[in-house]
This record gives C-alpha cells, structure tokens and sequence, in this order.
C-alpha cells in the first residue's frame, strides 16, 4: 500500500494542520473500502495498476484537497458593494486625469498617435493597479485584518434627504394615460434603467447641441491655432435638418423617460427610431468622409490624427446605436 500512503501524504500536505490527521484517515477508509469491495467482487487481490486506477479515480490531490479544505469568497456580500463602488469612483477619476492629460500632451508633443497609445497604456496599466489593490484591500477587510469602523458608526439621521416629488402639470394626468399603451406595473416602471438625474441631464445636453446646431450660438470651427484651420466638409450642411430632425426626436425620448415612466411602448419607440436616424446619419457619413477640411503648415501629422477620429468615432457610434435599438426592441417584444 505504499501507493496509497504515497497519495494520502500528497493530500494532507495541502491540509490544514489542524484537520490533517482526520481527513487522511477518513480518506484512507474510503479508499481501502474501495479496493476491498472490488477485490470481492474479482474474488483475487488487486495489481498494482488496478490500486493505481482506483486511487486516480478518486481525484488529483489538489482537487481532493480543495473539497475537504476550508473554503471562502474572497471577498463576502457585506464588503462587495463597497468594494465594487470604489472600484468605479476610482476607474472613473483614472478614466478623467487620464484623458486630461492626453489632451493635454496631444497639444504639446508632435506624435499623436504615440500620445494616444501611450495614454490608452496608462489607463490600463492603472486599473490593472487600482483593481488589485483594491481586491486586496477588501480581501484584508473581509478577514477583520482592515476595520471599516463608518459601517458600525453610522446614524441615520446622517442620511441624505430625499427629493421633493415632482409637481404634477397641467394635462400630466392625460399624457400618463398612453402608460395603457404599453405595460404600468412596477415591472414597467423599473424598466426605466436610467435615473431622474440621468434623464434630465440628457435632455439638457441635447437641447444646448440643439440650439447650437440651429446656429443660435457661435461653431467652434475656424481658427484653432497659429497655423491650424478645421472646416466642416459640405456634407454637414446638406444633412443640417435631419440631424436637428434626430435632436428632436432625441428631446422628445428624453422627455417621455421623465414624463411617461409607465408608457414603455412610447418611450421605447422613441428611443427605438432615435438609434435607427444615428445609424442611418452614421452611414451617409462613412460614405461622405472626410468630414473635415484639416489645414495646417507645421503639424501635418494632425491631418492624419483628425481623419483617423473621425472613423473610428463613427464605428463607435454606430456600434452603439445598434446596441441601443436591440435593447429597444427587446422592450418593445416583452412588452
């Protein structure tokens, strides 16, 4: 049985100390009942390649010891949320030091694309950093060895107040009525996927680029720097209407996230035809490329950079529309 002592020593190597002598024993039961059963049943001792087999039968040490050994997650319910916020305030502060900084080495040093890979290299190797650090920190605090003392030292009355409701307006009411369009339980009402905040910062945005693509405020394009002149290709004038057409259509989504949380049909048919017009602008803009009238002495480099953005912002931007009208139809076939 030198085999068999062979293999228990293997597995109580990876034991804990204290369990070590109860499990080798136990193990050793299982596996001598094992042989004696098949013994019987071949009416002859075992060779050494059949005691062999049945000991492989019975798993690798490592596996063997993993199932006897003490098991726990790395880091437990009452850490993870905690730990996967700082995860997120820390990659999204990573995410705006680092474009910062790019933007700012792109304005100073003559190679962009070095810059920009250089840029892309930082930020990854920081959230390879960040997530470590972080995964250790909450692997210490979930063994006591880190105390979150502001977990236990809390009072409620520190909690942040919540917001007034909205007023109801005038006709809201009416409007709320076309939630029978689509589905007005609160399944419907968390298909929402978005908060107030979200919503009403979305429909903000989309009316400043409104105003400023109906000409109200002054384009940013001309001179932009000693030597450097950035023009709109033509095209942007010949799609001046149905870009302001996809705004409105855009304000009017954005509108009904707020305003008709329950009408899941409207909202999602809204957003649904707001993809279709960004991909089907996107597509007349891939074809219509360049899109920018690059004009410089001293940085021909920044012809290259600026036409090379343009395209892969344009794939960006379609990948997402895409992504954004499966999800609208997806709720537009549950509900």
């Amino acid at each position: 049985m030198d085999l068999l002592e062979r293999y228990l020593a293997a597995v109580a190597a990876l034991l804990p100390s204290a369990q070590r002598d109860d499990i080798a024993a136990e193990l050793r039961d299982l596996l001598m009942n094992r042989m004696e059963e098949k013994e019987a049943e071949l009416g002859r001792p075992l060779t050494a390649a059949e005691q062999e087999a049945i000991i492989k039968a019975n798993g690798h040490p490592l596996i063997v010891a993993g199932r006897y050994g003490a098991q726990g997650p790395l880091i437990g319910p009452a850490v993870y949320p905690l730990y996967m916020q700082a995860v997120k305030v820390s990659l999204a502060i990573g995410a705006l030091v680092t474009a910062v900084l790019t933007v700012i080495a792109l304005m100073t040093q003559a190679n962009s694309a070095q810059v920009i890979i250089q840029g892309v290299h930082n930020y990854v190797s920081l959230t390879i950093t960040v997530v470590g650090l972080l995964t250790i920190a909450g692997w210490l605090a979930e063994r006591g060895v880190v105390k979150l003392n502001f977990l236990d030292d809390w009072k409620p009355s520190r909690l942040p107040t919540v917001a007034p409701a909205m007023p109801d307006l005038p006709g809201l009411s009416a409007l709320s009525s076309l939630g029978s369009i689509g589905t007005t339980t609160d399944k419907a009402l968390k298909q929402r996927g978005k908060s107030r905040f979200e919503s009403i910062f979305e429909l903000v945005v989309t009316l400043w680029v409104l105003v400023w693509w109906l000409g109200w405020t002054p384009l940013p394009f001309g001179q932009a720097g000693d030597d450097l002149r950035i023009m709109p290709a033509p095209i942007w004038a010949e799609l001046h209407w149905p870009i302001a057409g996809l705004l409105v259509v855009q304000i009017a989504a954005n509108l009904s996230d707020l305003l008709l949380a329950a009408a899941v049909r409207v909202r999602a048919g809204l957003f649904l035809a707001s993809h279709l017009i960004v991909l089907g602008l996107t597509w007349v803009l891939w074809n219509a490329r360049p899109l920018f009238h690059v004009e410089t002495t001293s940085r021909p480099d920044w012809m290259t950079t600026i036409h090379l953005s343009v395209s892969v912002g344009l794939m960006i931007t379609a990948a997402i529309a895409v992504a954004g009208a499966g999800r609208e139809i997806w709720r537009l076939a549950r509900n």
